[in-house]
């Protein structure tokens, strides 16, 4: 494989330096095809199983014509059927090997392409999977999907199906090159005068179509974007009868997506017209020129027939590295799409050496230190400033305070989704910027106000919160979110499927199942993000019950909108503008704060009423 790639890689820079493309595409250009090698070198049993499938394939091809060239001018010329039926047994051997070989290069080097991009998808999407939430508020779902199964399947076709031909078609240009010499110098170099017009037309439309090949990926990833979108809200978008917006503005991107693969249809078809039409006008001289040749007997019929076939297949390894190159344009903006999600850096990274946290007792002390915060989708409008707040071990702090007060960003910072922009958060005696990203995670748990549901079952949407949970395990967490009555009514009870994104179950049932999920993970730290607001008064008043008996061996933080939430914590912070105004119980800081007062009045006593 070593010679092949080093040819590979040769013919690929010399494009990339004729076609006068920037600098920092070429660089581009040559980083990508270098990685997708490196996911290729894993699988050296399939590279060279497959390279000598190819030189035997290859070898069979190119001595058909011989056996031809034998039948002709000595079995036919002679009349000898022994001749004959010795070259016609050849030519069925050879048939028999080339069958054989393509049979085994097909299965050697498909199984590469697919194991190849099954790589490829793997490393790409655990790499997206652990970078922070920064990323993807930059982000749209859609064109990630798109990357992971469009531009993945340009990289199947193109590395796993196309690279064989070109290979074959390499060692076929250079074979039948020495075969043409042999056969005829003289018909042979005025064959050659063919190939540089096809290799200028070559280079001369391949940024073309590398460039339109490119926007029509991206017009397909805008298309994935859309989909994603409408599906998702597909209750929004049917309550506000926007269906018919939807679907024109859904087929405005499907005529943009035409256009611009129209562009790069127009492109690869004046590409192959003329390499073809010069290609046989070609052959047409060779033909011309070598029939003169056997009338003046200076060549046998025979040999003119080896040799045009010999032609034929010259052709046919230029088309395939031809359309490789056309190919290449695709599989290159393919790939650069996937490793621009490779190189995505999150702005949230596991420490060079982390520390571990000590056992907890009952909960964890958490410090929060001058700590100031700005979202990275809006730097300029802090969201935290110099916040100061120490928590007890084991204690249940209450948090109120109006709409973008900073409430849920506390949340987000202990789960360190972010850092601070300035200060720090001590857990335990020990900051979180020092502390093992996945301990941080297993000792702090959320349940927020709007709670995922994934498509499977009661029993693994619960037993999410600890994959190695036993069934009993996760029934008793069930109980106690007050899980266990509503599922005992599915006909499949536990083993219910609930549908994309808990489509079959209540807001209510959705966030009683998170909360078993979180009583079942047993956090240290547990933070409650409004997580009662979708449930009815009885299953509230049960699921603080719950709350109640798991918040005494942990630390809890609660952002309330009830008046029993607030009554029962150990301590509640205002807070207001990034800041915290007041702290204190409920019944001091009705007559010490107005602003709890106003809260308590719009949201906790109106609503317990």
């Amino acid at each position: 494989m070593s010679l092949a790639f080093l040819i590979k890689m040769r013919h690929f820079n010399f494009i990339m330096r004729k076609t006068g493309l920037p600098n920092r595409e070429k660089a581009q250009d040559i980083r990508s095809v270098k990685l997708l090698f490196s996911f290729l070198l894993p699988y050296k049993k399939y590279i060279i199983l497959s390279l000598i499938a190819m030189l035997f394939s290859t070898a069979a091809v190119l001595a058909i014509p011989q056996g031809i060239k034998t039948l002709v001018d000595e079995a036919m010329s002679t009349k000898s059927t022994a001749l004959l039926n010795k070259a016609v047994l050849l030519m069925v051997g050879l048939v028999v090997v080339l069958g054989l070989s393509i049979y085994a290069r097909n299965i050697y080097s498909r199984m590469l392409g697919v194991l190849m991009v099954a790589d490829i998808r793997n490393k790409v999407y655990r790499h997206i999977l652990y970078l922070s939430p920064t990323f993807y508020d930059k982000r749209r779902t859609g064109e990630i999907i798109s990357r992971l199964t469009a531009d993945v399947a340009i990289l199947r076709i193109t590395w796993g199906m196309q690279i064989p031909y070109v290979v074959r078609g390499l060692l076929m240009l250079f074979a039948g090159l020495g075969l043409l010499f042999y056969t005829s110098v003289k018909l042979t170099l005025i064959l050659l005068v063919v190939v540089p017009p096809v290799m200028v037309i070559s280079l001369m439309l391949g940024k073309s179509m590398r460039k339109h090949s490119k926007n029509q990926q991206d017009k397909v990833a805008d298309l994935s974007v859309q989909v994603e979108e409408s599906i998702s809200a597909v209750r929004t978008v049917q309550a506000f009868t926007q269906e018919e917006f939807e679907v024109a503005r859904y087929a405005r991107s499907v005529d943009e997506s035409i256009d611009a693969a129209k562009l790069q249809i127009r492109s690869t078809a004046l590409f192959f017209s003329v390499s073809v039409a010069i290609a046989f006008a070609g052959v047409i001289g060779v033909l011309w020129l070598g029939g003169s040749e056997v009338i003046a007997d200076k060549m046998t019929a025979g040999t003119l027939l080896a040799y045009l076939m010999y032609v034929l297949f010259l052709g046919d390894a230029l088309g395939s590295i031809s359309q490789f190159y056309s190919s290449l344009q695709s599989a290159a903006g393919a790939a650069e799409r996937l490793f621009d999600l490779l190189d995505a850096r999150t702005d949230v990274r596991q420490p060079k050496e982390p520390k571990s946290l000590k056992e907890a007792q009952k909960g964890r002390e958490i410090i929060f230190d001058k700590v100031s915060f700005a979202y990275p989708a809006n730097e300029h409008e802090a969201i935290l400033k110099d916040l100061n707040l120490h928590i007890k071990a084991g204690e249940t702090l209450a948090i109120v305070g109006p709409s973008g007060a900073g409430k849920s960003t506390l949340f987000h910072l202990l789960l360190r989704f972010y850092d601070p922009i300035k200060g720090s958060i001590v857990l335990d005696g020990e900051k979180l910027t020092e502390v093992d990203l996945q301990a941080i995670r297993k000792s702090v748990a959320m349940v927020a106000q709007e709670s995922t549901v994934f498509a499977t079952s009661v029993m693994e949407n619960i037993r999410y919160g600890k994959p190695d949970a036993t069934d009993d395990e996760v029934i008793e967490a069930a109980k106690l979110a007050q899980v266990h009555a509503f599922v005992q009514e599915f006909e499949n009870g536990y083993d219910t499927y609930l549908g994309e994104k808990g489509v079959r179950l209540s807001g209510g049932q959705k966030q009683r199942i998170a909360i078993a999920r979180t009583i079942l993970r047993n956090p240290d730290v547990l933070l409650l993000d409004e997580a009662t607001s979708n449930l009815d008064a009885k299953s509230e008043q049960k699921i603080q019950q719950a709350i109640e008996e798991v918040a005494k061996e942990r630390t809890t933080l609660v952002i309330a909108h009830r008046l029993a939430t607030v009554k029962s914590a150990d301590r509640i912070i205002v807070m207001n503008k990034g800041q915290i105004v007041d702290e204190g119980k409920h019944e001091d800081l009705l007559e010490s704060s107005a602003l709890y007062k106003s809260l308590a009045e719009l949201q906790f006593l109106r609503t317990d009423h």
